[in-house]
């Protein structure tokens, strides 16, 4: 009895596939049944087994399973899908009331479970190649509040940082960069911040601070008076997760400027962490990866700077404001 064939099966296309390398085998799925797409996409390596046993068939039986489920390309199938229907006809399917709108939902929110996999499995690959060359990188589990995480990739790039102002130095003992950083201060404006680190970042929070900095512009950190925290979040398991964690070991009232850092080596699409805090006044995403030992080059890289430097616009204190005994007391032998 012939097979009837529905609307929209290919008849034979796989076969075809298969005749070009294995035409006796195409003839025989084609007698036991086998003759659209969707009948030889249903079959296991287990079915053809059982239509070709013979070891001999071996290598045949694995490459006619790789024809049959070989996946097409995706511009090949959204071509497809423009043909099967008119862009008028989708079009009105996605308007405020069409019946794809909920699927397109679906498909966004997809994209961001997919993000957060993709970001799980790269945070877990990286601990176990850190622990394997622990040699060359050390990591840091626990949340502090402005150390400086030190690795191989910091130590190398802490020479070619610009110099930050330490309110805690002994001026007398202040090295020429020390007063260099001393000078810019309080010369130009400033933001007192604390910062707070969690797990290692590769050298890529100071390289972010860096962008942030100008001549005119300083940030001096402070464990003691401050305006606003930066925390630097990386993403290692679930955001949300990692986001509560860094949140928890931040003591201070003061507004909160949220980094969260994703350790990929190219920028790719990724979702805003939810977080119900009023103190957070702005959350910024940055790429950065071990092997560039912190921060990438990329457009989202500059902008998330970018827009730390605007938010701290409104912390800024003016240098003609703050005049200092520590000014007065050993700036003037610097001159």
């Amino acid at each position: 009895m012939k097979k009837k064939y529905f609307l929209g099966e290919a008849m034979s296309a796989l076969l075809r596939e298969i005749s070009k390398q294995y035409q006796e085998v195409a003839n025989e799925l084609q007698n036991a049944g086998y003759e659209t797409d969707s009948d030889l996409q249903n079959l296991s390596r287990e079915d053809l087994l059982e239509l070709f046993p013979k070891k001999t068939q071996l290598k045949m039986r694995k490459q006619v399973f790789e024809i049959i489920h070989q996946q097409k390309p995706i511009k090949l199938v959204l071509r497809e899908l423009k043909d099967f229907l008119p862009l008028e006809t989708l079009g009105a399917a996605l308007n405020s009331s069409g019946v794809v709108v909920d699927y397109l939902n679906i498909l966004k929110d997809l994209r961001n479970h997919v993000n957060e996999i993709h970001t799980f499995l790269d945070a877990h690959i990286n601990l176990l190649e850190d622990v394997k060359n622990q040699d060359r990188h050390t990591s840091k589990d626990s949340c502090h509040d402005g150390d400086m995480m030190v690795n191989a990739g910091q130590a190398s790039s802490s020479s070619q940082r610009a110099p930050r102002y330490n309110p805690s130095l002994n001026p007398w003992d202040a090295t020429h960069q020390d007063r260099q950083a001393i000078k810019a201060a309080l010369n130009g404006d400033t933001v007192r911040y604390k910062k707070v680190v969690c797990s290692s970042t590769f050298n890529a929070d100071h390289q972010l601070l860096g962008k942030v900095e100008t001549k005119d512009f300083r940030l001096l950190e402070s464990s003691g008076d401050h305006d606003v925290v930066i925390v630097f979040c990386p993403i290692t398991s679930r955001m949300d997760s990692d986001v509560d964690a860094a949140m928890a070991n931040v003591k201070s009232d003061k507004p909160i400027i949220l980094v969260l850092m994703h350790h990929f080596r190219e920028p790719r699409p990724v979702p805003k962490a939810s977080i119900d805090s009023k103190k957070v006044v702005s959350q910024v995403s940055v790429f950065y990866h071990q092997t560039i030992s912190g921060l990438l080059e990329c457009q989202q890289n500059d902008s998330a700077a970018k827009e730390i430097w605007n938010k701290l616009q409104q912390y800024r204190i003016h240098g003609s404001t703050r005049s200092s005994g520590y000014e007065s007391r050993s700036f003037k032998i610097w001159k």
